[in-house]
């Protein structure tokens, strides 16, 4: 998740889901969560995340409200839906991962509608807080997973050398691996 949070702009990171790992020199675990420097739209921030990965024909599809302020995010490449209870507990504005599925997110985003009234009204989870949060951006999977492969290229020589003394070669084949190859638009009558 490293690799995706840097490319999206977080700073501040620290894993969303935490290992505990006497050998590791940073925090490490399951995705990342940091804050923008500076808060946007969630429309801008989606189109941040979109320009950040390799293209696909699926893109990237949003839930929330575009002009929600978005400080704080969630990212777990691969599939995420399994995470929301970890998301809602790191209480961030927005969370990034892919294969999101229709149910689950209804549910997640109702659920955050009702936690931000109880929240505008005063009602134990905060107060005056208005904001639906967690938002969701979802991107195609092997986009996102991909990033991972420009920190690849040094940590997976170094820690081969560190543990055998020999230093591999290390190729990286630039070949996209999304299944998706047309995203046509519905035609039924537009809303």
């Amino acid at each position: 998740g490293m690799a995706a949070a840097d490319a999206f702009g977080l700073v501040d990171q620290r894993p969303l889901v935490p290992i505990d790992d006497p050998k590791a020199v940073q925090p490490v675990g399951l995705g990342r969560v940091g804050r923008l420097e500076q808060p946007m739209a969630l429309r801008d921030f989606a189109k941040r995340v979109a320009d950040a990965l390799p293209y696909t024909e699926l893109g990237v599809q949003v839930c929330g409200d575009l002009d929600a302020s978005i400080n704080t995010v969630a990212v777990l490449p691969g599939s995420g839906d399994s995470l929301f209870d970890e998301v809602r507990a790191a209480g961030v504005d927005a969370y990034v991962t892919s294969d999101l599925r229709h149910h689950p997110v209804t549910d997640a985003i109702e659920q955050a509608r009702y936690e931000a009234s109880m929240r505008a009204s005063g009602i134990a989870l905060g107060q005056g807080d208005s904001q639906i949060r967690p938002v969701f951006i979802n991107t195609p999977h092997s986009a996102i997973e991909s990033m991972w492969f420009q920190y690849a290229m040094g940590d997976v020589p170094r820690a081969v050398s560190e543990a055998t003394g020999d230093i591999p070669t290390v190729r990286w084949i630039s070949m996209n691996t999304d299944p998706w190859n047309l995203v046509l638009p519905s035609s039924g009558q537009e809303r």
